[in-house]
């Protein structure tokens, strides 16, 4: 049941920022175009691309670990036994939730000041976005990938007890 719920959630995260892509590659066209032909440029595009990219990698982030789409090395693949090749992939994973746990929290606190201070980016008078939905995908999405890896290496050592 928590595979079930944690893979729909990826999903949708990964859906959300495919779509998210999917709108901003138009923006962009619609912004070449504007400048091209018209010479009329649409106004903060560089500065939503700028930030989309930061939010669309932590929206995707939990997904690609799910579903092994992070970067692995694996050359201890070769040094070692099928039986025990379970662990040292079980400790990467730890390793990664530790790493992305660190992220999560370091991220916590400039999450809640830019809500509290009300943050914005882009040049006032002429475009502004909020910065706080940019900085919980941070966080929000460091915490699921995590998650998500401490899930992976709980497989993979349930592998080894199993044998």
């Amino acid at each position: 049941m928590l595979d079930r719920a944690l893979q729909r959630i990826n999903y949708l995260l990964f859906a959300v920022a495919a779509a998210w892509m999917f709108c901003l590659a138009l923006l962009i066209v619609a912004d070449v175009i504007g400048r091209d032909a018209f010479n009329t440029p649409i106004v903060g595009t560089p500065e939503l691309v700028a930030n989309s990219v930061v939010f669309i990698a932590f929206c995707q982030l939990a997904y690609a670990v799910q579903t092994g789409g992070v970067i692995r090395a694996g050359v201890i693949d070769a040094l070692i036994s099928e039986r025990w090749r379970p662990i040292p992939i079980a400790i990467g994973n730890l390793a990664g939730a530790v790493l992305l746990g660190v992220v999560g929290v370091a991220c916590w606190d400039p999450m809640v000041q830019s809500w509290t201070r009300g943050e914005y980016a882009g040049v006032e008078g002429v475009f502004t976005f909020p910065v706080t939905p940019i900085r919980f995908c941070i966080v929000a999405g460091s915490v699921l990938a995590a998650f998500n890896y401490l899930v992976l290496a709980a497989r993979e050592l349930n592998t080894v007890l199993r044998r």
